[in-house]
């Protein structure tokens, strides 16, 4: 296979997502689909802090999976990582408001996405899956890897919700400078979001 040598690395495809309380039937399908047509990471936050029980039910469905599963609980730990990033300001104030925790902790996986060499970072809701014609995903995101390297992050509609695509869309996409590792001016993207 001559052509797989011209690429660099293959694509590695990663998604975030914060939920709330999954249930563990949902949480199976919707793990097995997506690592089923390509992503290897799946990087999930549980919101409700005091959920003792999905905590639990998503640390052993998370182990029925050869993919990695990365489970984050909505804890002092979570708080402390959240201060740390240059955002983190702007929502300090509305950390009552589940969009502003939603926002930070996408924001926190972009680092923790860098660390394992991710090369796509897609924020998908529990009720949304990640949809393309193909059943592997990697050709659609080779496709538009070979353009250049980038991150993105932004809200992909399930099938059928076509008509939200334009609605409340959180997107950053951010060049990723790989000798260096982060970009210190990445952060400028920020303040652009919020008032379209």
């Amino acid at each position: 296979m001559v052509a797989a040598e011209e690429v660099e690395v293959d694509s590695i495809l990663a998604i975030c997502s914060t939920m709330k309380n999954p249930s563990k039937g949902m949480l199976q399908s919707w793990l097995s689909y997506h690592f089923s047509i390509g992503f290897s990471l799946v990087l999930l936050f549980l919101d409700d802090p005091s959920d003792e029980q999905s905590a639990l039910i998503s640390q052993s469905v998370a182990k029925q999976f050869r993919g990695e599963v990365y489970i984050r609980r909505n804890n002092e730990q979570l708080s402390k990582e959240w201060e740390a990033r240059a955002i983190f300001a702007e929502y300090k104030d509305r950390l009552d408001d589940q969009m502003a925790r939603q926002i930070l902790n996408a924001d926190l996986a972009i680092s923790m996405a860098r660390q394992r060499n991710v090369s796509w970072l897609l924020h998908i809701d529990s009720d949304e899956l990640f949809f393309t014609p193909s059943l592997d995903v990697r050709p659609h995101f080779d496709m538009l890897s070979s353009k250049r390297n980038i991150y993105q992050v932004g809200r992909h509609p399930a099938v059928g919700a076509g008509a939200h695509v334009g609605d409340r869309v959180e997107k950053e996409v951010e060049s990723v400078d790989r000798a260096g590792g982060r970009k210190k001016e990445g952060h400028h993207h920020h303040h652009h979001h919020h008032h379209h």
